[in-house]
């Protein structure tokens, strides 16, 4: 992935090894012995079904799941079934602990420090760092959890709110979600921030002027109450952006990732690619920064305004984005109308301004010769 070229370090996992890619790596080798302890864990508390029944059901997905990469894995049948049931179960029991009070252990390391559980966090929202989704929902429904509702909705809530929050100013989550065509947990997020269907029309694409750049041209800002990632709008002289808070490294791995997963699968859409190339082209200078944390759009725990700046310019560096899945380009074309209009406008009346300064000297000269 040339993408790796620009930051590998926001495509890396820190603690943890979730599917082949990163399996057997020897900086994550201490998570390998939490996963069987998890494991060992969930079927202490539901021994109504044995683990080979379990390693019977995967083994039915194994090639279902195999078609799933990009690249033949190099693992046996039985090394791939291990594999898949071990980050599986690990995954489920960690947000069974996080999401229901009687599954917490105060003993876990995984929860002694937020840093570990972040970096966990982090590292399962890795674009190579996933097994299937139907895997997970599989092994829940086989386990029998009590209280199922939504199946593993519920469940993965918390890895959803917490990254929804990345980009609004409350603790909101959208009801619902086209769940069944996630492809895996980063997928599933993505699912998340897009809650709403998105058409994108066919039309040429357009990029905007800077922040500063558009002020000076009358068009004014202001933070976007909606819920939705991509609901920026122009309405009326107004450009409304939802709120985006930059404060930890997490926030552009996993920006990052998602713009990996539109650029390395199908995707009919790539909107998390289009807003970082909208923020982009808003972003040129410190100054832009600035101006949309003035505005509220903006939360800035980077530091110096120059550190966004720069985090926009290396979020699209090797990415491509073909014209036709440009969400905001009718968008942009409206702004650039406006600020050409707005621009033309004031172009005349300083022109007129000018004129009537001229004719006013000229009167004062002549005036003052005739004295």
């Amino acid at each position: 992935m040339k993408l790796r070229k620009v930051n590998d370090a926001a495509y890396t996992p820190q603690v943890i090894s979730i599917g082949p890619f990163h399996r057997g790596k020897e900086s994550l080798q201490v998570m390998e012995e939490h996963k069987w302890r998890y494991l060992s864990v969930f079927l202490d508390r539901y021994p109504n079904i044995d683990l080979e029944d379990y390693v019977k059901v995967l083994k039915g997905l194994e090639e279902s799941a195999r078609q799933c990469y990009a690249e033949p894995i190099k693992l046996s049948s039985d090394g791939f079934v291990e594999m898949v049931l071990l980050d599986g179960f690990f995954i489920l029991v960690l947000f069974l602990q996080i999401r229901t009070s009687e599954w917490q252990d105060t003993s876990d390391p995984n929860f002694h420090t937020m840093w570990m559980l972040g970096a966990i966090l982090r590292d399962m929202l890795l674009h190579e760092n996933q097994i299937p989704f139907f895997i997970l929902e599989r092994l829940f429904q086989l386990s029998e959890v009590p209280n199922q509702d939504d199946e593993l909705l519920v469940l993965l809530k918390p890895i959803a709110c917490l990254c929804f929050s990345y980009f609004q100013k409350m603790d909101i989550f959208p009801e619902k979600t086209s769940r069944s065509q996630a492809k895996h947990l980063l997928d599933f997020v993505r699912n998340y921030l897009l809650s709403s269907p998105i058409v994108i029309p066919q039309r040429k694409c357009d990029v905007t002027r800077s922040a500063t750049e558009l002020r000076k041209d009358g068009v004014n800002f202001k933070m976007s109450k909606s819920n939705g990632l991509m609901d920026t709008s122009f309405r009326n002289g107004v450009l409304k952006i939802p709120h985006l808070k930059i404060n930890q490294d997490s926030r552009q791995s996993f920006l990052q990732n998602l713009i990996a997963l539109e650029q390395c699968q199908e995707l009919p859409n790539s909107e998390i690619t289009s807003y970082a190339s909208l923020m982009d082209s808003l972003i040129n200078t410190p100054k832009d920064v600035e101006l949309l944390i003035r505005y509220g759009i903006i939360v800035n725990g980077l530091g110096d305004d120059g550190n966004v700046s720069h985090l926009f310019d290396n979020l699209l560096k090797e990415v491509t984005l073909a014209t036709s899945k440009f969400y905001f380009s009718g968008l942009c074309k409206e702004l650039n109308v406006y600020s050409k209009m707005r621009r033309h406008k004031w172009m005349a009346s300083l022109k007129q301004k000018q004129k009537y300064f001229n004719s006013l000297g000229a009167v004062v000269t002549f005036s003052i010769v005739r004295l």
